[in-house]
């Protein structure tokens, strides 16, 4: 490096190093210890060093990049899971409570169902008591007015005791 020359090698990037050197400095650069940007010359084993060095921090930046490349690509797959998981979660409460409804529909319509065949059989056994009171009654009738036929004590003992049946009913004789 010619005396006076800007330090451009210097670590310190002031711009005010990197000018030529002004008559105070050069006062200070007879001794060289004395200057605020001497650099000894560098030996070539510490030339290789720092040029390794340099290419070691550009792989370290190049490295963490990467990893925070990666780090940012797994967020976004994290991200994009937990999303996913919370649609399919909600699409299992919907179907869930649609299923319920379906259940709840067709319970009701069972019950409605069970009371509509309720009712038809109370119906259909009051039919047939009313039918059978009426036939007893219409059967005593002949019994008392004697018509009926032979075997009429045992039968007159049947009807008695129906009789007494069709008192207990609750629309009464017939």
């Amino acid at each position: 490096m010619p005396f006076g020359a800007p330090h451009t090698d210097s670590p310190c990037r002031s711009p005010a190093r990197m000018q030529p050197h002004s008559s105070a400095m050069l006062l200070n650069c007879v001794l060289p210890s004395r200057c605020p940007c001497f650099r000894p010359p560098c030996s070539i084993r510490e030339r290789i060093a720092q040029e390794e060095a340099v290419k070691e921090s550009a792989l370290i930046r190049q490295f963490l990049d990467k990893c925070a490349a990666d780090d940012a690509r797994e967020a976004a797959s994290r991200q994009a899971r937990e999303e996913a998981r919370i649609r399919y979660m909600a699409e299992i409460a919907s179907q869930r409570d649609e299923r319920l409804a379906l259940y709840e529909a067709q319970k009701v319509e069972e019950m409605r169902a069970a009371e509509d065949a309720r009712r038809r059989e109370e119906f259909k056994r009051r039919v047939i008591e009313e039918a059978r009171r009426t036939m007893l009654a219409e059967h005593a009738a002949a019994l008392v007015s004697g018509t009926a036929g032979s075997g009429a004590g045992w039968l007159m003992e049947c009807v008695a005791v129906l009789w007494r049946v069709a008192i207990r009913c609750p629309w009464g004789p017939p």
